[in-house]
């Protein structure tokens, strides 16, 4: 026979711990096997701001990954400039976008494999072939980026294409003069 105060003790422990059960009960969805799992308070992404971060996060890190390439290849100090400011400007805007991306759900790829190709490029036209890529790929990335800035709805990605505007938009110009430059 148990003696009182050990019942006690255990009806009153039991009592202090149902708070944090109902409470874990409140943010948790139970799963058939009694696991508590964490839902996902979020409101769901829109499709304009999911696709501008999928596509934004492809764009940059392909940018960056080719400009690391062309640091490599290249013989042109003015195209060395360019890609060194690409990979420095991209690698930032990649770091935010994920941060942004992972914040709202939206899974991101660890690497971009379409710039290994560029590993293998022709060394005689490697500087052209970068530059009039960089010029292709930075006007539909400041189309994008116009793009979530007007119809977005997820107020930091609107915000984030905003703010990165105005140096895409820069890095568009830089690459055309470099294009007119090189003909």
């Amino acid at each position: 026979m148990k003696t009182p105060n050990r019942i006690i003790v255990r009806w009153a422990s039991l009592i202090a711990l149902l708070p944090c059960g109902l409470w874990a009960a409140s943010n948790d969805t139970i799963r058939a096997d009694k696991r508590p799992v964490a839902v996902d308070n979020r409101p769901a992404l829109k499709q304009v701001d999911k696709h501008f971060l999928d596509n934004a996060v492809k764009a940059s890190m392909e940018e960056a990954e080719i400009s690391r390439v062309a640091l490599e290849r290249t013989s042109n100090p003015r195209v060395r400039e360019f890609a060194q400011m690409i990979l420095g400007d991209h690698l930032k805007t990649n770091d935010a976008l994920a941060l942004i991306a992972a914040n709202r759900g939206v899974a991101v790829p660890a690497k971009n494999n379409d710039a290994s190709a560029w590993a293998k490029k022709d060394g005689k036209n490697f500087d052209k072939d970068y530059i009039d890529k960089m010029v292709s790929s930075h006007e539909d990335t400041v189309k994008l980026f116009q793009k979530e800035a007007i119809e977005g709805e997820d107020a930091e990605a609107v915000a984030f294409a905003r703010k990165m505007l105005p140096r895409l938009q820069q890095h568009l110009e830089q690459a055309a003069d470099l294009k007119r430059l090189m003909k």
